[in-house]
């Protein structure tokens, strides 16, 4: 029986694995691939002491101090969780059960799917629609389409920027939103191309993505796209019998110590009501923080009896 499953690691989940690991609570951490969305940004501004890095050097970093600190990583997939007397029991994709007292979902965003028509032809295996520019040397040279219009979209464009002939932001509304700095950096690239208040209708090409349709009918010369229209709560498993209750949207609901509505749960990150749904990495540690901290209190409480480590601060 484990005293806490995390559920997620990206940066939620491997800072409340962290402060567990130093609280005298040994964490699991069960993902199938660590590091969640912030891994598909290429440079991070805003994340303090780290200037400029890139979410594959974070999540490298944050991976390799949980791993010393003795957390113990599940690269797999969590498909149901189900109450037992004890405690809770997780079935995994591809390895045995796990029962465990607590959880912490940090399951994270997923990005919004993409439905033009024809678009899953060329989705995938270097066929022109791509979900990141991890392989930024691909779209050397080439007309690219950003379909999106926040933060996250005017970083993609100008980061293509650097080796595309071109790239056009094609964003749903009447004006991008995005932060000033963002703005200015897009305004002073030439390259970059919005066309505003227009949707992608529909992919064409024959073996590859050749051309985009927009709602007014225009034909976009474009060899790839880069979506980016946004993200989406991830519940990546069922959870029958779970008093778990989400806000309209989807968002898990979560009390000031990350506890959701089913006792001996616990939530971090960005799929959490917490933080005034603002989606930074700094946001997503704090919750994973704190709700390590709740899951402590709650096992000390269960198991009538102070944990190792429970009675002094995480950082002595």
């Amino acid at each position: 029986m484990h005293d806490l499953v995390i559920v997620g690691a990206g940066p939620a989940g491997m800072t409340a694995a962290i402060y567990a690991q130093r609280y005298g609570i040994q964490a699991t951490l069960v993902d199938p691939s660590p590091g969640g969305v912030m891994v598909s940004n290429s440079c991070i501004e805003n994340y303090p002491g780290l200037f400029k890095k890139s979410g594959h050097e974070i999540a490298a970093a944050m991976q390799e101090q949980a791993r010393e600190l003795g957390a113990k990583f599940i690269k797999d997939k969590v498909t149901e969780i189900h109450k037992i007397p004890e405690g809770f029991k997780l079935t995994l994709a591809g390895s045995p059960l796990i029962q465990t007292r607590t959880i912490i979902i940090a399951t994270g965003l997923s990005k919004r799917q993409f439905t033009a028509k024809n678009s899953e032809r060329f989705t995938g295996n270097g066929n022109g629609i791509h979900t990141s520019i991890n392989d930024l040397k691909s779209f050397t040279d080439l007309e690219v389409a950003v379909v999106g219009g926040g933060d996250a979209t005017a970083i993609v464009a100008v980061t293509l920027a650097r080796v595309a002939k071109a790239v056009h932001i094609i964003c749903r509304t009447p004006e991008l939103t995005v932060k000033p700095r963002n703005l200015d950096k897009l305004r002073a690239e030439p390259k970059i191309h919005p066309i505003l208040d227009q949707t992608v209708a529909e992919c064409t090409g024959s073996d590859r993505l050749e051309a985009v349709k927009l709602s007014n009918g225009q034909t976009l010369p474009v060899q790839a796209l880069v979506v980016e229209t946004g993200y989406e709560p991830r519940l990546t498993f069922q959870a029958p019998g779970l008093n778990l209750k989400t806000d309209p949207e989807g968002y898990l609901q979560v009390d000031d110590g990350m506890a959701t509505s089913e006792p001996g749960i616990f939530a971090a990150g960005d799929l959490t009501t917490g933080s005034n749904r603002e989606h930074h990495i700094v946001n997503a540690v704090s919750e994973g923080a704190i709700s390590s901290s709740s899951a402590k209190a709650f096992l000390r409480q269960k198991l009538s009896e102070p944990l190792r480590g429970s009675n002094t601060s995480p950082f002595f």
